[in-house]
């Protein structure tokens, strides 16, 4: 089954919540705090079925070998500061700090920026989930060496994302990266 048949009926609510904000902004009234909230809740939702949807579509690429690698080389520090940046109204919405280290020697790398920020992207909103109010969110880079293919040795990037709260149980770890697995409770 197609997962785009689902695009064109979540961008026709999308736009018409869109309007009806519109509308309501130009008639200048005070809104009901009822109907505001379940008109934000509707954007709200709506903007995460979109989301999922287009994480479907990115999945259903990926898996047929269609999605293509664009290379890109990036000063890492500067990206994570610009992707924590677009986190920080949740990191005050739930009352979390977050600290970025990034290792003095790291050089600029090569990676696929829209694969890399799908990834760090889904790290950060698990971390905000699981973290209690109050905790820190920990970006960190470091330069690792490891060995390839080969058995030659290489310098990698390891980025981490720590936070406390939630753990994941240790006989669940090796489920992280599974396709559509949910750690059970």
């Amino acid at each position: 089954f197609p997962v785009t048949i689902l695009c064109t009926p979540l961008s026709s609510i999308k736009l018409a919540t869109q309007l009806m904000n519109m509308y309501l902004d130009q008639v200048g009234e005070q809104l009901n705090p009822k109907i505001e909230q379940c008109l934000n809740t509707l954007q709200d939702e709506c903007n995460r079925e979109i989301s999922l949807i287009n994480n479907l579509l990115l999945l259903q690429q990926l898996n047929a070998k269609t999605q293509p690698i664009i290379s890109s080389t990036v000063d890492l520090k500067a990206w994570l500061l610009q992707v924590l940046e677009s986190f920080n109204e949740t990191f005050q919405g739930n009352q979390q700090s977050c600290q970025i280290d990034v290792a003095a020697d790291l050089p600029p790398i090569v990676t696929d920026l829209f694969l890399l920020g799908q990834l760090i992207n889904e790290l950060l909103t698990n971390a905000c989930k699981f973290t209690p109010a109050g905790a820190v969110i920990t970006v960190s880079t470091r330069l690792v060496q490891r060995n390839n293919s080969r058995g030659e040795t290489q310098p990698q990037v390891q980025v981490s994302i720590t936070n406390t709260g939630v753990e994941i149980a240790a006989d669940q770890l090796s489920h992280v990266f599974d396709r559509f697995y949910r750690i059970p409770s």
